[in-house]
């Protein structure tokens, strides 16, 4: 018998809140790409303020689409991202492919959409899919120290800049 963890492994799936046997009713459903989803992604990705994904784990699916969506991704170097839609049958939201070819690169989003290769947070640093690598116990503190430097802006100057950034 293993011993409790301490804390349990961060991770991140769409799928995570379905069973597997659940997965056919997704994909009849349509769920994988739901208004909801590109709602909720959309206005995380409009928000007038920064917004900052911090990366714990494995990124997988919908939560891949919420990590596109923000304007900053700092990682821990254990994390991993894929999106598995290609092997679980279904379509990705149409604004995550846009948005991981815009920050990777259409080469690379084929890479991780149609070949659903996982990718080490090594290889999304290079792929420009995360930000910066931040040894665990740091990654909160270097949040933190990012907020302070915004938070130091004039008002309605985060919102003019992100909408000079296409």
């Amino acid at each position: 018998r293993r011993p409790p963890r301490s804390t349990p492994k961060p991770s991140s799936a769409a799928s995570d809140v379905y069973k597997r046997q659940d997965l056919d009713e997704v994909k009849k459903k349509d769920l994988a790409t739901s208004p909801k989803w590109e709602l909720l992604s959309d206005t995380i990705h409009r928000l007038p303020c920064v917004t900052i994904a911090a990366i714990n784990g494995t990124v997988a699916g919908g939560a891949m689409g919420m990590v596109l969506a923000c304007d900053m991704r700092i990682s821990v170097p254990e994390a991993s991202f894929f999106y598995p839609v290609v092997k679980l049958g279904y379509l990705p939201q149409p604004s995550d492919a846009l948005r991981l070819s815009k920050i990777c690169g259409s080469s690379r989003a084929k890479l991780i959409l149609l070949a659903g290769q996982k990718l080490t947070c090594k290889t999304a640093y290079e792929f420009g899919l995360v930000d910066e690598i931040v040894a665990g116990n740091n990654i909160l503190s270097r949040i933190d120290e990012l907020c302070l430097g915004i938070s130091n802006s004039k008002r309605g100057q985060i919102s003019a800049i992100k909408e000079m950034i296409p």
